[in-house]
């Protein structure tokens, strides 16, 4: 009776000690699994960064490009201002020599007229 019941011990302990094993290569596996998903959702989070960082340097890409056809744009506004003042410019100096000339004119006419009628006057 007591190999009986020692055999029996035996057998629970050697049934006690797979269940142990299993346990603990389940356990295992487990915290592979765990690892291998903290793994994932850290590469899943490096590939959001990078994605974010490549898209950020695209948007700031586009943003230079706008800026550079804005300045382009002022820069031709500034030429075309440039050539209206000078076209201004020389439409003042245009119509103060005309302006100079028809008083000439007058005034030649005047002396014109004054010496005819002297000349009348005269005879």
């Amino acid at each position: 009776e007591a190999e009986g019941t020692a055999g029996e011990l035996h057998r629970l302990r050697t049934s006690e000690a797979a269940a142990l094993g299993s346990l603990a290569d389940e356990l295992t596996a487990a915290r592979s699994a765990s690892s291998l998903e903290a793994a994932a959702a850290a590469a899943a989070s490096k590939a959001a960064q990078v994605s974010a960082a490549r898209g950020a340097e695209a948007a700031e890409a586009e943003a230079r490009r706008e800026l550079e056809a804005i300045e382009g744009e002022l820069r031709a506004l500034q030429g075309e201002a440039a050539d209206a003042k000078a076209a201004e410019a020389a439409a003042i100096r245009d119509a103060a020599r005309a302006a100079e000339s028809a008083a000439a004119s007058s005034t030649s006419t005047t002396c014109m007229l004054a010496l005819l009628s002297r000349r009348e006057e005269a005879q």
